[in-house]
C-alpha cells in the first residue's frame, strides 16, 4: 500500500479492510462451497497493516510556522484554513483506524491485534 498518492493509499487500505471482512473465514458458515473464496489472515498481512497505520495515522505531524510579516487578515484566513484541514486530517485518520478496529470487532483479526492500537490510546490519554 505504498503509492506516491495518499489518497490512493487510504483507498486501498480500506478497501482492503472491506474486503477481509467480506472474505473472511465466517463466509464458510453460510455456505461451505464459499470456502474457496476465504481470505487467509497471517501474520505479514497483520504487521502490514499495522504499518500502514503507523505510517499514515500514528505520525506526529511538525507544526509549521507563520511569518510575521503577513497581515493580521490574512493570517486569521490561513488559520481558518489550517483548522479545518486539521479536522479533515483527523477525520481520514479515524476512518483508516475504524476500519482496522471493524476486523477485530468481527473477528477477522485475533483480540491480541487490538493490543498494538491499545499502546497509543494509553499514549494520548
Amino acid at each position: 500500500m505504498i503509492h506516491a498518492n495518499i489518497q490512493i493509499c487510504h483507498y486501498a487500505y480500506s478497501t482492503l479492510c472491506d474486503l477481509l471482512i467480506s472474505m473472511s473465514p465466517h463466509l464458510v458458515d453460510k455456505n461451505p462451497d464459499y470456502q474457496v473464496l476465504v481470505i487467509e489472515i497471517n501474520e505479514n498481512l497483520i504487521q502490514s497493516l499495522l504499518t500502514f497505520l503507523n505510517n499514515y495515522v500514528f505520525f506526529v505531524e511538525e507544526p509549521k510556522s507563520n511569518s510575521k510579516q503577513k497581515q493580521i487578515d490574512v493570517y486569521f484566513f490561513l488559520l481558518d484554513q489550517d483548522e479545518q484541514a486539521k479536522i479533515e486530517t483527523l477525520h481520514k485518520k479515524r476512518n483508516l483506524l475504524a476500519a482496522y478496529c471493524k476486523l477485530i470487532v468481527h473477528n477477522v483479526l485475533p483480540i491480541q491485534a487490538a493490543t498494538n492500537i491499545l499502546k497509543y490510546y494509553v499514549k494520548v490519554n
